[in-house]
């Protein structure tokens, strides 16, 4: 997923690590001032949103923005870029041909140009497993995003997707292991918020 500053059409895309109806935070190393307001346009595969942002906390990985301005319809957008994003636009891994979402959770993994959706094996605060059947070299920085998800008449939304970055510890005969690297306090949400639910679906 791409996100283009409208204002300076020269620049390269930026890359979103965290995505959701109320903002999303820039992987860059730009430091637009606290308060600023930017034109952005996200995209991915055939989408394309243009959103006005506020910088609204910059860190030393990026800037995170919160959207101004949203009309319902723009709501819905984001809503469906992000069911894309989970469940449709990456590349599926080939280990699995459908997300099974009653037993497994979605998650993205990308490296360099490469995005794969795949599922989780099992998830820590510190670290994650993930399925593939081409996992990326040992040692290897790649960024992990999970969706958060909640279940309406049944039918999995995403809410949010939030990333970290991650780097991969050792291989698996049907995957790989990660550990995550200063994951946001989003992040770590994320991962309680999966917890949580596996925790309901063995209750």
């Amino acid at each position: 997923m791409a996100v283009r500053d409208l204002q300076d059409p020269e620049a390269a895309p930026y890359r979103a690590r965290d995505l959701g109806l109320g903002g999303l935070f820039l992987l860059t190393e730009r430091r637009w001032p606290v308060g600023m307001t930017r034109s952005l346009r996200v995209e991915h595969g055939s989408t394309s949103l243009s959103l006005s942002g506020r910088v609204v906390r910059v860190t030393r990985d990026g800037v995170a923005f919160a959207f101004i301005g949203l009309d319902e319809e723009e709501r819905s957008a984001i809503r469906r870029l992000l069911v894309d994003l989970v469940y449709g636009g990456a590349r599926l891994d080939e280990q699995r041909a459908a997300p099974r979402f009653a037993t497994t959770s979605p998650v993205l993994w990308s490296w360099g140009s490469v995005q794969v959706r795949t599922t989780l094996a099992d998830l820590s605060p510190t670290g994650a497993t993930l399925k593939a059947a081409e996992p990326p070299p040992v040692d290897t920085e790649i960024y992990v995003q999970l969706p958060l998800l909640e279940l309406r008449a049944g039918v999995p939304v995403v809410e949010e997707v939030q990333g970290s970055k991650a780097r991969v510890v050792r291989h698996l005969r049907d995957g790989f292991a990660v550990r995550f690297h200063r994951p946001s306090e989003a992040f770590r949400r994320a991962i309680h918020a999966w917890e949580g639910g596996r925790a309901a679906k063995k209750g």
